[in-house]
């Protein structure tokens, strides 16, 4: 009777930001899977067109930035996370712009991509370093 009592106190309240960011993220999956399957059937003799043109400079678009600011040791590790949220921050920045509460204006969801990303560098920085040389540093 206790744990009733106490699980009917409980209220779970969804923020909509988050919301619209799993509907965005879920939108982002199946396009991914969909133009995945384009361009491992495409020709690549072929000039690219269509859905698989628009990836390809995407692509192209995002690993260019992203040797112009970071070592080319790192761009190759850093690439496929940094390309995915750039992606989800234009796609949620522009889902302002449609009618829907935009993910990056709540404070969690900003919160947890910078946590996620100051994580993802430190891991990489003790392990290519080592513990003692990072403490050194």
């Amino acid at each position: 009777m206790l744990s009733a009592t106490i699980l009917s106190t409980v209220h779970i309240q969804l923020q909509v930001e988050l919301v619209f960011s799993l509907i965005i993220m879920s939108a982002l999956i199946l396009f991914f899977v969909f133009a995945g399957k384009k361009v491992m059937a495409a020709d690549p003799l072929e000039k690219p067109k269509g859905i698989v043109l628009v990836c390809e400079t995407g692509i192209e678009m995002v690993y260019n930035y992203m040797k112009s600011i970071m070592p080319s040791r790192f761009e190759k590790r850093y690439y496929p996370y940094f390309a995915m949220l750039f992606v989800y921050l234009i796609v949620a920045n522009l889902s302002g712009l449609i009618g829907f509460d935009a993910p990056t204006s709540n404070f969690s969801i900003t919160l947890a991509m910078t946590l996620i990303t100051f994580t993802l560098i430190q891991y990489n920085a003790l392990k290519k370093k080592g513990g003692l040389t990072m403490l050194k540093n």
